[in-house]
This record gives structure tokens, C-alpha cells and sequence, in this order.
């Protein structure tokens, strides 16, 4: 992908732009926000933007580039209090919020979900737990992913192929899914209560992974990440 990186501090540029050049990004790093508006015509994947700036504050920055490219990813890298300027930057048109110091780890997860959502990857999800299913849609959705909900397992052989498929091991015809999902090359999450004996037995029938129920939403999103660029 190609990132602008706006941040007044070296240190801090420095850090990110060697991270994810490492990783295969390029980088446009900028000083200032007079910097980072006359970049703006270059072209984008993401935005990585502080609010601290020198010249122009940086909310007045978000507001510019989402009106030069409404559907570029904004992601706010800041010390200043989220509670406060977390809503200041989302009204702004920021996506997400992520507080200095910077774990570069978490750095790299944020940016491999902006790429993710590059990808449109298609998931269709199954699980009875309605408030466990919202939550696992939203930031799947949030990742770029085009999420299609069905009642039961079986449903998701009815349109558009999945290229992953999250469903419900207590729910009936699970195992039948998940041997058409291993057949049809699909990665197939099955969602589990507790380890149970059967897990082994729906991995040799094709599941890529068993999950135990609560699922952290942001670790699935990367391992689905993960998986569906094998």
C-alpha cells in the first residue's frame, strides 16, 4: 500500500516509516499539515495522521483529505486524551483512534486490516449467539469485508461462494458444511463453547480453525487476514 504519514515528531516518523516499509509499504512521510495537503493528488491506500501539528491542526487535516478522497482510510496517531478527540477525529471522518506510544505491533495489525479491507474478502457467518454475532460482524465489516449472515449452516451454500465461513459447531449440519467448505478450497472458522473432542475430527474434515466462544473480534479479523492470503 502506499501511505501518507503525517507527524511533526522525527522520532515517530522515523519508527513508523521503517516498520511498514519492512513490510513492504511505501511511505510518504510528512513533517507538517501544509506538507501532507500538498500530497495529497499522489495517491493513497491509508493515512496516518497526528492531531498535534505545528501549522494545521490535525482534525482540519482529516476533514481535507477526506474531501479530496472520501473512501481513503484515516487512522489518528496521537497523545492526546482519546475519550476527548477519539470523537473529534470519527466526525472528522478518522475510522480509527490509536494512542502514542505506539505499539508497533498494534501499528501493524491496524495497517494489515486497512489492507485487508483492500481485499473485499467475502465471509459468511453463521452463530446463534445474536450479541456474539453482531460483534464479530461489525469489525469484520469495519475490516472491509463483505459480511453475508445465514440462520444455519447449510445456507451458505446458496450464493455467492465464500471465501471464508464462520459457523456455529452446536449448530445441525456443521460437519457436512465444513467437509464442503474443505472440498471447495473455502477457509472454514467453527465456533466452539469449549474444547471438545470433536475439534481434531473437524479439523481432518477441512475447518482451518476452531475458536472458542467469546471470540476476540480483532484477532479473528487478523487471522482471517492471514489465512485468506495462503
Amino acid at each position: 500500500m502506499r501511505i501518507l504519514l503525517v507527524d511533526d515528531d522525527p522520532a515517530i516518523r522515523k519508527l513508523c516509516a521503517t516498520a511498514l516499509m519492512r513490510l513492504g509499504h511505501e511511505v510518504v512521510p510528512c513533517r507538517n499539515g501544509k506538507e501532507a495537503l500538498g500530497q495529497l493528488h499522489g495517491g493513497f491506500d491509508l493515512a496516518l495522521c497526528d492531531i498535534g501539528l505545528p501549522d494545521i491542526n490535525g482534525i482540519d487535516v482529516i476533514r481535507a483529505i477526506k474531501v479530496h478522497a472520501p473512501g481513503l482510510p484515516v487512522i489518528v496517531i496521537s497523545a492526546l486524551d482519546q475519550a476527548e478527540w477519539g470523537k473529534k477525529a470519527s466526525e472528522a471522518g478518522a475510522d480509527h483512534f490509536m494512542s502514542k506510544p505506539l505499539r508497533l505491533s498494534a501499528l501493524r495489525d491496524e495497517v494489515a486490516m486497512a489492507a485487508r479491507a483492500q481485499a473485499h474478502l467475502m465471509v459468511c457467518l453463521q452463530d446463534p449467539d445474536a450479541d456474539h454475532r453482531m460483534a464479530l460482524q461489525a469489525v469484520l465489516v469495519r475490516g472491509g469485508c463483505h459480511v453475508r449472515i445465514v440462520e444455519q449452516p447449510s445456507d451458505a451454500m446458496d450464493g455467492a461462494t465464500p471465501e471464508l465461513l464462520i459457523v456455529d459447531a452446536n449448530s445441525p449440519g456443521v460437519e457436512a458444511i465444513v467437509r464442503w467448505a474443505g472440498a471447495h478450497g473455502i477457509h472454514c472458522f467453527v465456533l466452539v463453547r469449549s474444547p471438545r473432542s470433536y475439534d481434531d475430527r473437524l479439523l481432518r474434515m477441512g475447518a482451518s480453525l476452531i475458536l472458542q466462544k467469546p471470540v476476540d473480534p480483532e484477532a479473528l479479523l487478523l487471522q482471517a487476514g492471514f489465512l485468506s492470503t495462503k
